[in-house]
């Protein structure tokens, strides 16, 4: 009896070590403009914007890394965290929404935003509950927002029915600074949340939008992905309408989502980044143009 007790004493601190979770790895900051950095932790892309009327986030990660963002922008310059955007209403780009909110900061979205988090969501077959009130934007807003903050004239717009049906497009102008939350996966395979209210003709239209605003010299903060330029986003959009285009020729000589499926559409994009699998990709695309699986004999 002794020896397993020492025994399993013995083995106690292996087991500790072996079942405690890793640190989470530290949110980068990388500059990217006078005033501005893209901030990267374990949710969706962050821009951080400070200056003098102090701290703009476009986007706050995992609710489980609040702290972490709050003190990562804290290191970024003097001045509270004044406005916090949210670029759509998805978990990894709200989470420190209520941290910061106790702090001071004015939470902004698209009134979508606001409506998705007060009601249960589904997230690929996952049911997601509401959010506290604590987590809901304070300030939403319909078609465009303009923000004038840190001497820049800020765009806050809303594309229709994109990404989902809550996004927003952020534009600085001045800065020539361009945040595109989920609208735009750099070098992924992207989520288009049709049960979001997503679409991939709004999708398409988006980037189209984007693209207008942007030269050769703007800075493109994807919502997952590294920082891009327009020549990014261009190949983005390409692969969006080359698919578009393939899937609505396929669905008009009647073929099935299994067969569209094994046409391996999408498997010429695959970069080994993002969790988005060439099948997740070929079924949203063909949900949003109105293509409905088989129903299962009994169903």
């Amino acid at each position: 009896m002794r020896y397993l007790l020492a025994a399993s004493l013995a083995l106690a601190p292996v087991v500790a070590s072996a079942q405690a979770a890793p640190p989470p790895p530290p949110i980068s900051v990388e500059p990217v403009a006078p005033g501005f950095a893209f901030l990267h932790g374990r949710g969706g892309n962050m821009l951080a914007f400070h200056g003098p009327d102090g701290s703009l986030l476009v986007d706050d990660d995992f609710t489980r890394d609040a702290e972490r963002v709050a003190a990562t922008m804290a290191s970024l310059g003097p001045g509270p965290v004044r406005y916090v955007i949210n670029s759509h209403w998805h978990g990894d780009h709200t989470g420190a929404n209520a941290l910061l909110a106790s702090r001071g900061a004015v939470t902004i979205g698209h009134v979508n935003v606001r409506v998705r988090m007060s009601a249960t969501q589904m997230i690929r077959g996952q049911a997601i509950p509401p959010e506290p009130e604590a987590m809901r934007p304070l300030l939403t807003y319909e078609g465009e927002l303009t923000l004038q903050f840190n001497n820049e004239a800020i765009s806050i717009l809303h594309p229709a029915r994109a990404h989902t049906d809550s996004d927003s497009i952020v534009w600085f102008p001045r800065a020539n600074v361009l945040a595109m939350g989920d609208i735009f996966f750099n070098r992924f395979l992207p989520f288009l949340d049709v049960a979001g209210g997503g679409s991939i003709d709004g999708l398409i239209a988006a980037v189209n939008f984007a693209l207008a605003l942007a030269d050769d010299r703007t800075i493109i903060i994807p919502g997952h992905g590294a920082v891009a330029r327009k020549a990014d986003l261009t190949a983005y959009r390409d692969m969006l309408v080359r698919l578009r285009t393939e899937i609505a020729a396929a669905m008009r000589r009647h073929r099935t989502l299994a067969q569209i499926k094994a046409a391996r559409l999408a498997d010429r994009y695959v970069t080994g980044l993002g969790w988005i699998t060439p099948d997740q990709l070929v079924e949203a695309i063909y949900t949003s143009l109105g293509g409905r699986q088989a129903r299962r004999p009994g169903s």
